[in-house]
């Protein structure tokens, strides 16, 4: 008899990333016992529904084959994806949690020990229900909608010890830096996360001292001081991470722009696009490539995003959804770019990302998901680009 436990912990060994927070930490199990299936519900917050019925809570349910299973009325569970926890002959098969609709397909799986499958779910427009693999775990997310901080949480990269004392991964043989004087890993090729080890003397990123004990998250672009001179060389510490260069927003030449009044202002409609708006809404079309070439290499499993080195962990695995992996110059690095700091709030989505890019060079009004070429104005300021 073997038992798995499904729901949004990180423990579970089934993940299912909801970014509407309605499945529970540890919302239900699924045992094989005498060749069947039987499920419980672990007095979930909203229930576990059986045939679009509600079972009670912490009593085990034999299961059929047709049997429809949904967790917290958002997320199905589909039994035939579930035999290979079981040691079942499904090696073939990546199981693929997505919204409650008979009409999902099957994904294909690749043996990578983290990997990305890039069989994209659209139902009438329902969310993109993807999956990740992490050993014999399985993450099922909304790549458009979860958070980076929730990937990171699963991210599985190994931590850097630096400091004086030699059994430090890097040893820093100067004044002021601590026996064990801090700690970083690289979670994505972007984005770092750093502990201070109850350091002497302190350890500084973009000038602020870091609370001891307590984990931070910065993208590439951030300035970490070891004690009062010591400067980090993050080159040094990952040669694999691609730093970010932070990108002031582009000032108009004089004359370039037709005023500062407010985008709803009734005489600012008229005024004409200047040269400096029609270049940078230019390229947006690079950003709506992306965009769209992401949507639709979903369907594409032998254009499989690479892990991107060993050990960096699930949240660079994200990257054909919108974290990690991209070339400089992609939506993720633009944003980042385009930060004031280089502290990373934990709710960033690659969604919340693609909107604040993909707006109008005169009101900053977004242009949601309406493709590029469709565009000839703004529907807000009314400004004309076509």
């Amino acid at each position: 008899m073997k038992e798995i436990i499904f729901g949004r912990d990180k423990s579970c060994d089934y993940v299912l990333l909801d970014p509407d927070r309605k499945v529970s930490r540890r919302h239900g199990s699924i045992m094989f016992k005498d060749k069947s299936y039987f499920i419980k519900d672990l007095d979930s917050s909203n229930g576990t529904f059986l045939n679009n019925k509600k079972i009670t809570s912490n009593q085990w349910v034999r299961l059929t084959p047709a049997d429809h299973i949904v967790a917290a009325n958002t997320i199905q569970i589909r039994l035939q994806d579930i035999h290979s926890f079981f040691g079942a002959d499904h090696s073939d098969k990546t199981i693929v949690l997505g919204q409650s609709d008979s009409r999902l397909n099957d994904a294909n799986e690749t043996d990578k020990t983290l990997l990305l499958d890039h069989k994209k779910l659209a139902i009438d427009g329902q969310s993109n229900i993807v999956q990740l693999k992490v050993g014999d775990k399985r993450v099922a997310l909304d790549p458009d909608k979860t958070c980076l901080d929730d990937l990171i949480d699963l991210t599985e990269s190994h931590w850097v010890s630096l400091g004086r004392d030699a059994s430090n991964q890097i040893v820093l043989k100067s004044d002021g830096i601590s026996r064990f004087h801090c700690k970083l890993r690289l979670l994505t090729p972007y984005i770092l996360e750093i502990e201070d080890l109850s350091s002497s003397n302190g350890t500084f990123a973009d000038g602020k001292k870091l609370e001891s004990k307590k984990k931070y998250k910065y993208d590439s672009s951030v300035k970490i001081r070891l004690g009062n001179e010591f400067r980090l060389d993050l080159k040094k510490v990952f040669p694999s991470i691609q730093l970010i260069e932070k990108k002031l927003p582009l000032t108009p030449p004089q004359g370039q722009r037709p005023s500062q009044l407010p985008a709803n202002a009734p005489n600012s409609a008229s005024a004409p696009a200047t040269a400096f708006e029609l270049t940078k809404f230019k390229e947006l079309e690079v950003v709506w490539s992306e965009f769209s070439k992401k949507q639709g290499n979903a369907n594409k499993p032998d254009l499989g995003i690479s892990v991107l080195g060993v050990g960096i962990g699930i949240a660079a695995a994200a990257a054909g959804m919108g974290f990690g992996g991209m070339a400089v110059g992609g939506i993720i690095a633009q944003y980042l770019q385009r930060k004031n700091s280089s502290a990373m709030t934990g709710g960033e989505t690659f969604e919340k990302m693609f909107y604040e890019l993909y707006c109008c060079p005169r009101c900053e009004e977004s242009f949601q998901k309406r493709p590029w070429y469709t565009i000839k104005e703004c529907q807000r300021c009314k400004v004309k680009f076509k």
